[in-house]
């Protein structure tokens, strides 16, 4: 929490101050109409840092940090806009998500961020879109990236 009146609200028993979730979904083929999805765990229309987010409703498990694996999690989307599942159905490759948190009161001001993730596995149904969130995989790739060979760096033979 970084502002002043959400470490009150949060420390407090009882608080008039209201949560929000922002979830923004970005992919270089989405059409640019909607491109990005933004959407907001409210009831109304949310402007924040001057950008809409349209109420939408949205589920989401915060990943796990054991240490041991990389961050995993799930995120629902009903599917009740058919713009959303049409483009959602025509994405190749993983969708990049962004997930805030702020005070209704201060839209501007994001208490918390989770940004890095990405979409691997999208399912959908009449329903809902589904699909598991992870960070990318940093940890298996080899190091170092390239080989010293000759062809690519004469000056070291």
């Amino acid at each position: 929490m970084t502002s002043e009146i959400a470490r009150a609200a949060g420390h407090a028993p009882n608080t008039d101050q209201v949560w929000v979730v922002l979830l923004t979904l970005d992919h270089p083929d989405m059409p640019e109409d909607v491109r990005p999805f933004r959407f907001a765990q409210a009831s109304d229309d949310l402007i924040s840092r001057g950008m809409r987010f349209l109420p939408y409703p949205f589920a989401f498990g915060l990943p796990a940090s054991d240490g041991e694996t990389l961050p995993q999690s799930r995120l629902t989307i009903d599917n009740v806009d058919r713009r959303l599942i049409t483009t959602a159905r025509s994405l190749q490759g993983p969708v990049a998500v962004t997930i805030e948190v702020v005070l209704a009161s201060q839209p501007d001001v994001v208490e918390q961020r989770w940004d890095g993730m990405r979409i691997v596995r999208l399912e959908t149904d009449r329903m809902q879109i589904t699909g598991s969130l992870s960070y990318e995989d940093v940890l298996s790739a080899a190091w170092p990236v390239g080989e010293f060979t000759p062809t690519e760096f004469p000056g070291l033979f």
